[in-house]
């Protein structure tokens, strides 16, 4: 019988939320990937470093190996486990308030809010003040009472 292969389901969850704790005392994903990752470098180096000194001490000389696999996959855990870049972060809070302008205005607001007061001077925060004055209640001046 042929091996069917079943596509795993995404993450739902976003770079910033998966590195957050889930329960108090809990290490967070991106905790637990920079350590592995660590452990995958050092281990590597162990090898490589122990069978090379093998390889010398040995009366004829020696073969001794080289772990750039171990090292290599270790680096990509830990680059993994790395945070996002900001701007990573900023684009993700904007498209956030994106969604919630249809929904819940006073929500998307405070989004806005938070964008420029975590990335002050940036594209993002001009942006968010842009659409937090869109966004805001338009003001009617008092003609309709003349």
């Amino acid at each position: 019988m042929p091996a069917v292969i079943v596509p795993s389901k995404p993450s739902t969850l976003k770079p910033a939320q998966e590195c957050e704790a889930r329960e108090p005392g809990q290490t967070n994903r991106c905790e637990r990937e920079i350590s592995v990752g660590v452990l995958w470098v050092l281990g590597g180096l162990l090898v490589t470093v122990a069978s090379y000194a093998a390889a010398v001490s040995s009366p004829g000389g020696g073969t001794y190996i080289i772990a750039w696999g171990a090292v290599l996959y270790g680096l990509r855990r830990i680059l993994r486990g790395l945070p996002a870049s900001p701007a990573g972060a900023a684009s993700e809070l904007l498209n956030a308030a994106a969604q919630l302008e249809g929904v819940d205005r006073s929500q998307a607001i405070a989004k806005y809010e938070e964008i420029i007061q975590r990335f002050p001077g940036t594209s993002a925060s001009q942006e968010a003040a842009r659409n937090i004055q869109t966004l805001s209640p338009v003001r009617i001046p008092d003609l309709l009472d003349a």
